[in-house]
């Protein structure tokens, strides 16, 4: 995927060549990296000895010899142990917090939900003392924070460190990243939400490594928000404004004053239908719904049935669109994904303009309501690992 320069380009850029392709082949000889790479064998060795000093590689194990026998070469491999990196999802409501090593496992998550009626001011405040709460639990001297990726819903400029347009901020172009920049001795990266998602799905999971394209699409917060981030040719797509993927809100109260009106019809008298026309709380008509749907009440699966056609109507847009390899959903979202996936699935494919021969995979995260505090992780690791950071 990745090609390294000759003699004439800069170590660091090596460096990271050599760290990218440990990472995705989960270790190699120096041989395998010399032919990769396009490197002399001497030089790749001398990289990995600097990489080794610096502890961002180990030597894992001995491989197999070959057909003449001999010594068996030594593979190489990335430390696990190197250090942590930071990802928070930050909502209007709450903060989602994940740490991951360097082998891209788990460490640690927690949510934060914001005291009401803050200032941006004071957000930021909260912000910083939930996370410095969270770092303060784990030995950091043995493996330190290397970084703080934050994934933040609205249009963001990575470039400029601002918040240009956000429902987390009552100021337009808010600049967020000099702020914590100040709070933190590590680095600190900022974008947007369904961007870092869908980055982190890119780096985090081997199945996607060799994908070149991927559409990813977040819903949060009742549904009622949706994200999409775009990875095309194994890059992240941000389009000219850094505003791609931002869309209105999926449910309105004129679609469920027409849901409940559908669902009196097949369910006359039903008191879940009154809930879903008053439209006062949609945290409570989905708890309601998914409360019923386990037990597999007729109306809540036609409720279900009837909210998967405004996402699938967005999803056969961007498909026949963009074409991709494959499209995941993420986010709050996944609480009722097992009752929206066979609906999704059959409405893209009967309404869809592609064959079905041609149909992108379909799957939800496996990361749940912390794929975008995983992926703002992974902002880190880029930063650190790949060749066009």
């Amino acid at each position: 995927m990745f090609k390294s320069g000759n003699h004439r380009f800069l170590k660091g850029l090596n460096c990271k060549h050599i760290l990218n392709l440990l990472r995705t082949h989960q270790g190699l000889t120096a041989r395998q990296l010399s032919e990769q790479t396009g490197l002399k064998i001497a030089t790749v060795l001398n990289l990995l000895k600097n990489l080794e000093k610096h502890n961002q590689v180990v030597r894992k194990e001995r491989g197999a010899s070959t057909a003449r026998g001999g010594k068996k070469p030594l593979i190489w491999d990335i430390n696990p142990h190197f250090g942590l990196a930071l990802g928070v999802e930050w909502l209007s409501t709450e903060l989602r917090a994940a740490l991951i090593n360097f082998n891209f496992e788990l460490i640690e998550r927690k949510t934060f939900v914001f005291p009401a009626k803050l200032t941006d001011s004071q957000k930021v405040e909260f912000f910083v003392k939930s996370i410095e709460e969270f770092v303060a639990t784990f030995n950091t001297l043995q493996r330190p924070i290397v970084g703080l990726g934050v994934g933040l819903a609205g249009i963001i400029d990575p470039a400029a460190g601002c918040v240009v347009d956000s429902l987390s901020f009552q100021s337009r172009n808010f600049p967020l990243l000099k702020t914590l920049k100040a709070c933190f001795p590590f680095p600190v990266f900022l974008d947007n939400e369904s961007n870092v998602g869908a980055l982190g799905l890119k780096w985090l999971l081997p199945q996607f490594y060799d994908k070149r394209n991927l559409l990813y699409v977040t819903l949060h917060q009742c549904f009622s928000g949706m994200g999409t981030g775009f990875i095309f040719n194994h890059q992240l797509y941000r389009g000219r404004q850094n505003s791609t993927g931002e869309w209105p809100v999926l449910f309105s109260p004129s679609f469920f004053a027409k849901l409940a009106s559908q669902l009196a019809q097949i369910h006359k008298g039903h008191p879940f239908i009154d809930l879903v026309r008053n439209y006062n709380d949609l945290s409570e008509i989905f708890s309601a719904a998914i409360a019923l749907a386990e037990k597999n009440e007729p109306i809540a699966l036609e409720f279900m049935r009837f909210v998967s056609m405004p996402l699938a109507g967005r999803l056969q847009l961007l498909i026949n669109l963009l074409d991709p390899e494959y499209v995941v959903i993420g986010g709050d979202i996944l609480e009722v994904s097992k009752y929206l996936k066979s609906h999704l699935e059959q409405q893209i494919f009967n309404e869809g303009l592609i064959g079905k021969k041609k149909l992108p995979g379909l799957m939800f995260s496996p990361f749940g309501a912390y794929t975008n505090a995983l992926g703002a992780a992974a902002t880190v690791m880029a930063d650190i690992y790949s060749p066009d950071s």
